[in-house]
């Protein structure tokens, strides 16, 4: 109830301010796709996926219901609503959990949606943990980038990875206010777009935002 209530607040905000589009991260997506469908609005949603251990990931509960929501509502109302599929971020996935929903999405048509490189820590951490690779370097070698894809904040982001950015066609969800707000950095915008990188505005939520 409370995501409904919450959902429905902010899109009645983003709609005050001609935001007409919104791609959504989140639990409880069923809820958030009820909400766009009443209120007219488009919406790209995903079931966040987080896995801390090796188990298979096709018994995995989050799993099951990013299938069950492209299965209710991918291509809903004339195609209105689309669902994506989504891994939180590096630091809260497997490799074997990457791969395979690398591989959901694109057995399936599916975007994805995800959290790269955030922080300097985040960032620094990925790489003593994946052998020298930065988290986008970690999901391009997973697959992930070969399907249409939407990398929030890239606040830390290495020449490397927008290369990759770029040659994937990965867009990269630009969250400069959730940024300042938490102190996570600046994100070379200019940079970005000069070699090629599309690059989206994002809120990151009320949260991290105090507002839409």
């Amino acid at each position: 109830e409370s995501v409904r209530v919450g959902t429905e607040l902010a899109i009645a905000e983003m709609l005050a301010n001609g935001i007409v589009s919104f791609s959504d991260m989140y639990m409880f997506e069923d809820i958030v796709a009820e909400a766009a469908l009443s209120t007219g609005i488009k919406a790209n949603l995903s079931r966040s996926i987080v896995s801390f251990t090796d188990d298979d990931p096709a018994k995995d509960f989050r799993v099951a219901e990013s299938l069950r929501l492209v299965s209710d509502y991918h291509g809903a109302d004339d195609g209105r609503l689309r669902v994506d599929m989504s891994l939180h971020a590096e630091y809260t996935n497997t490799e074997r959990m990457s791969r395979y929903v690398a591989e959901l999405a694109k057995e399936k048509g599916l975007g994805v949606q995800v959290h790269v490189s955030e922080t300097e820590k985040e960032h620094l951490e990925a790489m003593a943990r994946r052998g020298g690779k930065t988290p986008t370097e970690f999901f391009c070698d997973c697959g992930l980038f070969d399907v249409p894809t939407t990398a929030a904040h890239c606040v830390w982001a290495s020449e490397n990875d927008m290369c990759i950015f770029a040659e994937k066609g990965v867009s990269v969800a630009h969250n400069p206010v959730s940024n300042l707000k938490l102190g996570s950095g600046v994100m070379p915008l200019r940079k970005m777009l000069d070699m090629g990188v599309n690059v989206t505005l994002g809120t990151d939520g009320a949260a991290s935002n105090n507002n839409l």
